[in-house]
């Protein structure tokens, strides 16, 4: 786990000069402990990873939040961090380069993450859920706060998480795979940090983008009936 510590402080991202843009998902392989996933998501200036096994079902840690990039460097403001809370709303400044599919952190040592898509999809990007239905039927909006759902997506790859970065506080994150075509909006859950007995279900919905806002309906995870509306972050 140490060496995974250490990845998970230096985990994001690449030379400017060599992409001008980071978005997508990409994976961490051969490194770290046994069995262990880590996948980063970049979208619409924000980040999240997540670190999990998938047998037997395990949650890890996750962390993120937004980020710019100047002369070659990568400035990460954490929103989110399960594992060191005190790290909360500071800025973390990385070095990285990108050869192919290949991004490569060169801090105190080199980590080598491979590309898993390059994050262009209708459903790409940084969504925050801004109204969801009530009982009567009708969607309430939420009141903009420091408290917020976000929904991280690249071209395949989905996390969501639920934090507070005023008060660190920290509720909640799932993501795997996804799918969408023809108006449904499928998720093979990979990890859930709530309850890993849910890890290798999928959950379908009808979903529609509309001028930017993505409608979303169907069943959680728990079988209550959902309608959502999610906007960009």
């Amino acid at each position: 786990m140490k060496f995974l510590r250490f990845i998970f402080l230096c985990l994001p991202l690449w030379s400017l000069a060599q992409t001008g843009t980071i978005k997508g998902a990409w994976q961490l392989s051969g490194q770290g402990e046994p069995g262990e996933t880590a996948t980063l998501i970049a979208a619409d200036q924000y980040l999240s990873v997540a670190v999990y096994k998938e047998t037997p079902p395990q949650f890890v840690r996750t962390y993120g939040g937004s980020y710019r990039l100047e002369d070659g460097k990568c400035i990460l403001h954490l929103e989110f961090d399960t594992k060191d809370t005190t790290a909360i709303g500071t800025d973390i400044h990385y070095k990285m380069t990108l050869s192919g599919n290949t991004l490569t952190l060169e801090n105190q040592a080199k980590v080598s993450w491979t590309r898993v898509d390059e994050g262009e999809a209708p459903l790409a990007g940084c969504w925050r859920i801004t109204a969801r239905a009530g009982n009567d039927g009708n969607m309430n909006p939420m009141q903009p706060g420091p408290r917020k759902t976000l929904k991280i997506n690249s071209a395949t790859r989905f996390q969501w998480v639920a934090i507070n970065p005023a008060t660190k506080q920290f509720f909640g994150t799932g993501g795997g795979k996804y799918s969408y075509a023809e108006g449904k909006y499928t998720e093979f859950i990979g990890f859930f940090s709530r309850d890993n007995s849910r890890v290798g279900s999928q959950l379908g919905f009808d979903a529609k983008v509309e001028e930017g806002k993505w409608y979303h309906s169907g069943k959680s995870s728990t079988g209550n009936p959902v309608s959502e509306l999610w906007e960009k972050q």
